[in-house]
């Protein structure tokens, strides 16, 4: 799957299997110094062909993500103060 611009972070597969959903943030070298820019997106993917089917973008990068169990909303936390909730369905958000 094509899409973040810098490394994932995090990913996890709905219930299903049907869906993957990943958050990219900032990399660095082996040392700990930065590297790449960042993409601050959480995206959402058909898990059989690799299609982008969701883009959200976030403040600061996500360091981890995650379906909620009934898969209609994707959970994302790590730079932001709080943990943000993506609704896949509508494609809004929610703090």
């Amino acid at each position: 799957m094509r899409g973040h611009r810098s490394g994932v972070l995090s990913a996890d597969f709905s219930a299903d299997g049907m869906f993957v959903v990943s958050g990219s943030g900032p990399q660095y070298d082996v040392s700990g110094r930065f590297k790449a820019a960042v993409d601050h997106t959480v995206r959402v993917w058909d898990a059989q062909t690799g299609q982008e089917l969701h883009k959200f973008i976030c403040e600061k990068p996500p360091v981890a993500v995650a379906f909620a169990r009934n898969g209609q909303s994707v959970f994302s936390a790590g730079g932001e103060p709080y943990i943000r909730e993506w609704r896949v369905a509508t494609a809004a958000s929610s703090e």
